[in-house]
């Protein structure tokens, strides 16, 4: 039996009446469909796979949150300390608060320099283990017939590629760790976005809804790319076959005595031409609002910088908060930034 999983129409259209749309909406953003993300499909998998591997998966995801964010305030209140201690010398208890103070910046750093990536390994391992995991379960769908007539369908070569990640040459195996580090990045910019709501709210909430806005618009532009690429596989089947030809050794003998290799190189470039078409047809729709939404978050990042520089110079604001601040507008700013393979 083979499972097919073909794409279901969009029934969203903009001629759709308002209190239709606002169903829709509901229906896609309501817990029940949260359940059924890809997403969440990939992580009910990992205790299946391997129970330990998925804790240190998720330890790693939560102290790589909690430590980055730990650092700030502690490197914070290592600045803050520095201008008392010079003023009342070493041997002061400022000094003391400050000598304390480096000693868990520095056991910050060495936790973040060895346990963060000894966990990293971990969560490699059980991304492995995981593209492993749907390999087999692919293999093990694909054989449960004992014909072998779907092997040629084009309709079930392509949900065997999609499966196996063939058709984009990107592996599903990979996803747990992207997606590790996804979170980490994503969860560390909200609790850094906590930090600025302590200052003032009016400043983190615009740096918070443009990088969120930044982001969908950039899971969009991937959305559309590798359903393109997925919609274009036997294109794409067609030009590897092609470039097989030139460049395997079977072959190599009668493309040079025949004269193939013009013919060849003109029709596998031309073929990749037409496969890339509606790819970067893809790539058109986004373009504006994309750069519109990165000049406003790097004008709201400035704004919130000279603000945060104004009251610290004016000392509504000590200098461990204008470190602590400085560096949440950043990690806030982050949430917006793309990682093409992870998305």
């Amino acid at each position: 039996r083979l499972r097919s999983t073909s794409r279901q129409p969009n029934t969203r259209s903009p001629g759709a009446p308002p209190h239709v749309q606002v169903q829709q909406l509901w229906k896609a953003i309501s817990p029940r469909e949260a359940l059924r993300s890809p997403q969440v499909l990939a992580i009910r998998q990992l205790p299946k796979i391997s129970p330990w591997l998925s804790g240190f998966a998720a330890l790693g995801l939560t102290l790589g949150v909690l430590i980055p964010v730990a650092s700030t305030l502690a490197i914070g209140n290592l600045v803050g300390s520095v201008p008392p201690a010079l003023g009342k010398g070493m041997g002061s208890p400022q000094a003391h608060d400050l000598w304390t103070a480096f000693v868990i910046v520095a056991g910050l750093y060495v936790a973040q320099q060895t346990v963060l990536p000894l966990l990293a390994l971990l969560t490699g391992q059980l991304s492995r283990s995981f593209g492993e995991h749907l390999t087999q379960r692919a293999m093990r769908c694909v054989s449960e017939t004992a014909a072998t007539g779907h092997l040629e369908a084009p309709d079930a070569l392509k949900e065997i590629e999609k499966a196996t990640g063939r058709a984009i040459g990107f592996p599903p195996g990979p996803a747990i760790s992207l997606l590790s580090g996804l979170w980490t990045g994503r969860l560390g910019s909200l609790a850094s976005a906590g930090l600025l709501f302590r200052y003032h709210w009016w400043v983190a909430v615009p740096l918070l809804v443009t990088p969120l806005l930044l982001m969908r618009f950039w899971r969009r532009y991937y959305e559309r790319t590798t359903e393109s690429l997925f919609d274009q596989n036997q294109d794409l089947r067609r030009t590897n076959y092609l470039e097989t030809l030139l460049m395997n050794r079977d072959a190599a003998a009668e493309v040079r005595v025949f004269g193939l290799m013009p013919f060849l190189l003109d029709r596998a470039h031309r073929n990749w031409q037409l496969t890339m078409a509606g790819v970067f047809a893809s790539w058109r729709g986004d373009r504006l609002p994309i750069a519109a939404a990165q000049l406003i978050s790097a004008s709201l990042t400035t704004t919130a910088l000279l603000l945060i520089a104004r009251d610290g110079v004016s000392g509504d604001i000590s200098l461990a908060s204008v470190t602590v601040l400085v560096s949440s507008v950043f990690g806030v700013a982050g949430l917006g930034s793309i990682d093409g393979d992870a998305h």
